[in-house]
């Protein structure tokens, strides 16, 4: 019997461990969110969130109709492995769906959650990565922001200088 009982705490002390996981995680992704916002109002380059976790994950790849080519895995296909669920942690975080995908200055793909496929990880290389090869060398440009009309120089690829409305011309 005093096995069992070691037994039951053993596994709520594991279940709080992941609790406490995806709320650490949230809170790295919150950061980040406030952090860009503020570099957005004072104008300074803020830190991202690494793309080496996702790229580290099982992909399976698909095509279909509208989106073409695209990637998924799952917690399953990752044998629920860390990097699985702190990937996940961060696009739930960020509300990632297929009409606002998370991706950071400097990833190849983005990502994204569908409501109706839980525990499943979707993810699309860029616009800028499908055009250009691996051998050819990212130029960058100088942009004009489609939602106020400023002149963005090319150090400010991202992200409008002005308004903050994403490059879409470049990153879709």
């Amino acid at each position: 019997m005093e096995e069992r009982i070691e037994e039951t705490v053993s596994e709520k002390e594991e279940e709080i461990l992941k609790l406490l996981a995806d709320f650490a995680t949230a809170v790295e992704a919150a950061a980040l969110q406030l952090k860009q916002a503020i570099g957005k109002i004072v104008k300074v380059e803020v830190g991202t969130i690494s793309e080496e976790p996702f790229l580290s994950l099982k992909w399976e790849k698909k095509a279909g109709a509208k989106l073409k080519e695209y990637e998924f895995t799952s917690k399953a296909a990752n044998n629920s492995n860390d990097a699985f669920h702190h990937c996940f942690t961060i696009l739930k975080a960020n509300r990632a769906a297929i009409n606002n995908r998370f991706y950071c200055e400097g990833w190849k793909y983005s990502y994204w959650l569908y409501a109706n496929n839980p525990d499943v990880i979707y993810r699309q290389l860029l616009k800028t990565a499908r055009t250009q090869g691996p051998a050819t060398k990212k130029v960058a440009k100088p942009w004009t922001c489609s939602a106020c009309g400023y002149d963005n120089d090319a150090n400010h690829l991202f992200f409008c200088q002005k308004c903050g409305q994403r490059n879409i011309a470049t990153y879709g």
